[in-house]
């Protein structure tokens, strides 16, 4: 991170713990700032060209016209907000709904087949290959109930009697 955002988030928010919404938030505010001060430069393309008769090529994308940071957009209801904090569509069918009518992918909840991401990311809470958003309270059920085994442990005493323990991890 640039160390100009670094100095404004220290200011504005102190030496005290993040929240990573918090800090996400912060970011993007300090972006938005950014890009406004930025809206009337320009920039020459940098080009390099080979010595022989071969055409300029780009190494960088044309900055001619102002640089747009993404905007944050949910893609349920497409409001300014993260998806996972939309309090429009909670409920877990509506929303996968929404990503299976939109094409969505599962993981990023952007425009391509969960196949092709290229995110890394996977569920906050399960740790799968979905959105965060997308995590049922079914799911959660399943993957406590499927990682909860009994353990049986048996005992001799030394009277010879067997006793028998279960516990459920």
């Amino acid at each position: 991170m640039p160390s100009e955002i670094r100095k404004h988030l220290t200011r504005e928010h102190g030496s005290t713990d993040w929240f990573i919404i918090d800090l996400r938030r912060s970011i993007f505010k300090e972006l938005a700032i950014l890009e406004s001060g930025r809206s009337t430069e320009t920039f020459e393309t940098a080009t390099y060209t080979f010595f022989t008769n071969s055409k300029s090529r780009e190494i960088w994308p044309n900055t001619n016209s102002p640089q747009k940071f993404d905007q944050i957009s949910c893609a349920y209801c497409k409001e300014p907000h993260f998806s996972s904090e939309c309090t429009k569509y909670t409920d877990h069918n509506d929303r996968m709904k929404i990503v299976k009518e939109d094409r969505l992918c599962f993981n990023c909840l952007r425009r391509h087949r969960v196949v092709d991401c290229k995110s890394k990311s996977n569920c906050k809470k399960c740790d799968r290959r979905h959105h965060t958003s997308l995590c049922s309270k079914e799911h959660d059920k399943e993957t406590l109930s499927a990682s909860s085994t009994y353990t049986v442990i048996t005992h001799n005493a030394e009277a010879a009697d067997t006793i028998l323990f279960i516990f459920k991890l």
